[in-house]
C-alpha cells in the first residue's frame, strides 16, 4: 500500500506531457493484451518459466536421477524401467524439447508483432519530430534574417536541416551502400 501512495505521489509531480505519455505508452501495453486468449496467456506464462535457470537444473536433475536409478537397478538385478541407453528418457526429452520449441516460437512470434508495432510507431514518431525540427531551425533562421541585432549570415548547416528529411532518399542510399558494402566484400573474398 505504501509503494503504491509512493507511486502515486510521485506521478503527481511529473510535468504532465510525460504523464500523457507514460499513460500512452500504458494503454499500448494494455492493448496487446486485451483480446489476448486464455491459452495463448497461460502458454507465455509457462514460456516465462520453462525459461528459468531452476527449470534447467531441475531437468538435469531428473536426467542425472533417473540414469542412476536405472544404472543401479541394473546392477542389482533388479528390474529397471529404463535400461541403457534410456529409450524411455530419449522419448519423453524429444517431446518436452518439441513443445518447449513450439510454445517458445509461439510466443515470439506474438513479441515480434508487438516489436514490429512499436518499430512503425517510433517510425512514425521519427518522421514527425524531424519534420518539427526542420520547421523549428526554418523559423530560428526566419528570426535571425529579421532581427536586426543580429549579424546577418549565410549558415550552409541550417539551411540543409530546413527541409524534412526524405525517407525514401535515405532508404535508397541506405540500399545502395549496403549493396557497395556486399559488393566490396564479395570482391575482397
Amino acid at each position: 500500500m505504501n509503494l503504491d501512495h509512493h507511486a502515486e505521489n510521485e506521478a503527481a509531480e511529473l510535468p504532465e506531457h510525460i504523464n500523457q505519455s507514460i499513460e500512452y505508452i500504458r494503454l499500448l501495453y494494455a492493448k496487446n493484451e486485451v483480446g489476448l486468449k486464455k491459452h495463448q496467456r497461460l502458454l507465455e506464462t509457462a514460456t516465462v518459466f520453462f525459461g528459468q535457470p531452476g527449470f534447467f537444473y531441475g531437468v538435469l536433475g531428473f536426467m542425472i536421477f533417473w540414469t542412476v536409478v536405472n544404472e543401479v537397478a541394473f546392477l542389482t538385478e533388479r528390474i529397471n524401467i529404463d535400461p541403457y541407453p534410456f529409450f524411455l528418457l530419449q522419448n519423453v526429452a524429444g517431446l518436452v524439447g518439441l513443445l518447449l520449441t513450439i510454445a517458445i516460437l509461439v510466443t515470439q512470434n506474438r513479441q515480434t508483432k508487438i516489436s514490429e508495432q512499436q518499430a512503425r510507431l517510433n517510425l512514425q514518431v521519427t518522421l514527425l519530430t524531424d519534420q518539427k525540427i526542420s520547421k523549428i531551425i526554418a523559423l530560428l533562421e526566419e528570426l535571425r534574417y529579421d532581427l536586426p541585432s543580429v549579424k546577418n549570415r549565410y549558415d550552409s548547416q541550417a539551411e540543409a536541416m530546413k527541409d524534412s528529411v526524405d525517407p525514401h532518399l535515405v532508404m535508397e542510399a541506405l540500399e545502395q551502400s549496403l549493396v557497395e558494402l556486399t559488393t566490396q566484400n564479395t570482391d575482397e573474398a
